[in-house]
């Protein structure tokens, strides 16, 4: 499966059922960059504290992000992290839509 159709697959199950995304979310270099770098599985630790449904690391890291069932408990998680001296950012999913082929 594609980086692109996994993302529309989380998506996707995120409108159906927001108690799956947890396991949907798995990137398999996460491992290994956390042996190198720990600061990513204390950030995620950080991420789900900060009430994240899920945090998991992007690319090759060592970027962290979290998944918040709402917009104001991301707000308040990204002002923690940019108080402990993180860069932070709150961005919205796009709803999935279906193709249509047109």
């Amino acid at each position: 499966m594609t980086e692109i159709n996994n993302a529309k697959l989380i998506i996707k199950n995120m409108i159906k059922s927001i108690d799956r995304i947890p396991r949907e979310c798995f990137n398999s270099l996460e491992e290994t960059a956390a042996e190198l770098c720990p600061q990513i599985t204390l950030l995620k630790r950080a991420m789900l504290l900060e009430g994240a449904i899920s945090a998991s690391m992007s690319g090759s890291g060592p970027t962290v992000f979290g998944l918040f069932a709402d917009s104001a408990r991301a707000a308040r998680a990204a002002a923690s992290f940019k108080g402990a001296g993180y860069w932070s950012v709150v961005c919205e999913a796009f709803p999935y839509i279906e193709s249509t082929g047109r």
